[in-house]
This record gives C-alpha cells, sequence and structure tokens, in this order.
C-alpha cells in the first residue's frame, strides 16, 4: 500500500483541536517512513484502526502493534498519527511525531477509571539515554499537549514491550483467524466453550476441556482452538503478563465485574 501524504501538522498550542471520529476515518501516518539501515521497517496487519494495515517502522513498533492487537481493551489505534509544531525559547521551530496514538473501548474506561487515550513513543532505552537531551524538549511537548486534552504520554522501551505478554500475543494472533471460514460445527463448538467458562467462571483450559466432555486426544484438539479464539478475542481472560498454557489460570469476563 502506497504512502500518502502527510497532513498539515498540528500546532501543540491549539487547545481546540481533538482526533474526532473523522481523523480515525482519514488517518495515515503524518511522518514518511523511509527506508533505513538501521531500523526494520515493514507492515503490521491491524484489525483496530482505519487502515487496513499499519506500518511499523521498527522492531519495537512491531511488538507494540502485535500486543495492541490482542489486548481487548484496545478499540483502536494509529501509527505516526500526527505531528506537533511549536516555537522554542529562541524562536526556533521543533516538530515531534509520536509513534503511535491509542485508544480504548468504553468498557474497559468503565472498568479502569484511569484508563485514558494515549500518546506513546517507542524507543530502545539506550537511544533515550544517549538523546535524551534532543529528546527530553519534545517529550515534554508531548506530555503538555496529552495532560491537556486529558489524555496520557508514555514512553515505552524493551523493557516494557519484551517479555511473556509479548510472546503470549505472538501466539494469540496465530488464532486470530482461525475460524474464518468458520467450519460447520463452529457455532456449536464455540457456544459449549462459552457457556463452559460462564459456568465455570474461573478454571483453566484443561478443566474447562474436561466441562465440556473433550476427554479423548481428538476431541481435544479439535475444541482447544476456539479457547484461544476467544481469549484473543476478549471473550475469555488470562494474565497476559505470564505464559500461557493449558494449566493458566483463565476466566469469564463476567468475574471481573463487582
Amino acid at each position: 500500500m502506497p504512502f500518502q501524504e502527510s497532513r498539515k501538522p498540528i500546532d501543540a498550542y491549539d487547545r481546540l483541536w481533538m482526533p474526532d471520529e473523522s481523523f480515525w476515518e482519514k488517518v495515515v501516518p503524518a511522518r514518511v517512513i523511509r527506508p533505513s539501515r538501521v531500523a526494520v521497517q515493514g507492515y503490521a496487519a491491524s484489525r483496530k484502526g482505519g487502515l487496513p494495515t499499519k506500518e511499523a517502522e521498527a522492531s519495537l513498533e512491531h511488538d507494540l502493534c502485535t500486543q495492541l492487537e490482542v489486548d481487548p481493551r484496545v478499540y483502536r489505534y494509529a501509527l505516526q498519527p500526527f505531528s506537533l509544531i511549536w516555537r522554542d525559547d529562541s524562536g526556533r521551530q521543533r516538530q515531534y511525531t509520536p509513534d503511535a496514538f491509542i485508544d480504548f473501548t468504553e468498557s474497559a474506561k468503565r472498568m479502569d477509571p484511569t484508563l485514558y487515550p494515549m500518546l506513546v513513543e517507542v524507543k530502545p532505552f539506550e537511544i533515550i539515554r544517549r538523546d535524551w537531551t534532543q529528546l527530553r524538549p519534545r517529550f515534554k511537548m508531548a506530555f503538555h499537549w496529552a495532560y491537556i486534552r486529558g489524555f496520557r504520554f508514555k514512553v515505552l522501551t524493551e523493557r516494557h514491550l519484551r517479555g511473556p505478554r509479548l510472546e503470549n500475543s505472538r501466539f494469540l494472533l496465530r488464532f486470530r483467524d482461525c475460524l474464518s471460514p468458520p467450519p460447520p460445527e463452529a457455532g456449536a463448538s464455540q457456544k459449549l466453550v462459552w457457556n463452559a467458562i460462564e459456568e465455570l467462571e474461573v478454571t483453566t483450559p484443561n478443566q474447562l476441556l474436561d466441562a465440556i466432555g473433550a476427554i479423548d486426544f481428538e476431541k481435544r484438539a479439535q475444541m482447544i482452538p476456539y479457547i484461544w479464539h476467544s481469549l484473543f478475542s476478549g471473550l475469555i481472560c488470562a494474565d497476559l503478563d505470564k505464559k500461557l498454557t493449558m494449566n493458566s489460570k483463565i476466566w469469564s469476563p463476567r468475574a471481573l465485574w463487582p
């Protein structure tokens, strides 16, 4: 997919501009991602945004996209969503493009009142430490811009993005399209899994399979994709900060509500 022309940069001191629905419909990268000898560029397939693909500039951005695709709290996100421009104390014009802008579902916001739309910068820790003098004014402006709109600004490094959550997200992405097109028995099998998790509330994949009568190897192998697909879709919950296994604790989303 060819890159589109970037939008006009946003005045960082304009308190009126807000990312509305038209922003999400037309969002394109505000910074053209060019070939690089240092960073790994590519496309990250996405279902959470206005574009069919997300242009990811570096491997850390790929890792972020992977986790956002699996996180059931995330409604949509955009990479290089816009550029902020302002003049510093010396009168010199400055410009900063955050790596991502993330919006969360209404249900997630109700469950966690501290969850707000978020601007994100993704950088290796060593680069932040090396270039802190140059990066600090940009991050300060991004924080200010987000704060006055009730948003948040966060800097993520490999220390935040690399670990069990990333590995679990990569694993679950394999089951995103496993039921497309759905086999003839998909509806009944999926309903069987959902009914069981609603009744058990808290269980493990192995225990859930036992509960639905999947005793022999062939039946268990047939039903396992429905469990992981449901977990990817947010219809079953788990702690993704711990390695997923057949003995991991899983639970119904209803169990999270008071």
